[in-house]
């Protein structure tokens, strides 16, 4: 080897031009599984309508009665349901037909996407109807205020009554 060449190399090594190890480097993957979330949440587990003594032919008008919050993070729909007429609590025999129950709704925040039932519909007995639409909520949920309407004749045996509805909430396929 020349000495120019051999000096060069030692006072490199000297003054710390050693050569380095190479990089190394590795992946990490994160893995997770969003799973479809939904959820439902009623403002009150019953509404009671207040007629008064005197028979009024218009039909008796109940704003606000329940607010509905709903959480999604699929597309959903709302729908409700009754599977049975308004029913005497003092005459099994007695019933008034759930169709003179109609409700509405409308959305309390603008929320894209949704859609809701705005004009009066009865509820028909024994099928699932449509309240409202949406796809994935803001986190908060989507507020669902249903305004109901009933109408009662002087042909309706006096009484009181009763008639459950069910709301469900389901993805949308």
């Amino acid at each position: 080897m020349n000495f120019a060449r051999m000096a060069a190399v030692l006072a490199a090594l000297v003054l710390g031009a050693s050569s380095s190890p190479a990089q190394v480097s590795r992946t990490l993957t994160f893995d997770f599984s969003n799973p479809a979330v939904m959820s439902l949440d009623i403002s009150r587990n019953a509404v009671s309508f207040t007629l008064p003594p005197n028979f009024i032919p218009a039909p008796r008008e109940m704003p606000e009665a329940v607010s509905i919050v709903v959480r999604s993070n699929v597309p959903w729909v709302l729908t409700a349901a009754v599977s049975s007429d308004f029913q005497s609590l003092e005459d099994a025999s007695r019933a008034i037909p759930s169709e003179r129950m109609e409700y509405r709704c409308r959305i309390r925040a603008a929320a894209a996407g949704v859609s809701c039932q705005e004009r009066f519909q009865p509820l028909v007995k024994n099928e699932a109807l449509d309240v409202a639409r949406g796809g994935a909520t803001p986190d908060p949920g989507v507020a669902i205020v249903t305004d109901y309407r009933l109408r009662i004749t002087l042909q309706d045996p006096a009484g009181s009554y009763t008639m459950p509805v069910t709301y469900t909430l389901s993805p949308v396929q």
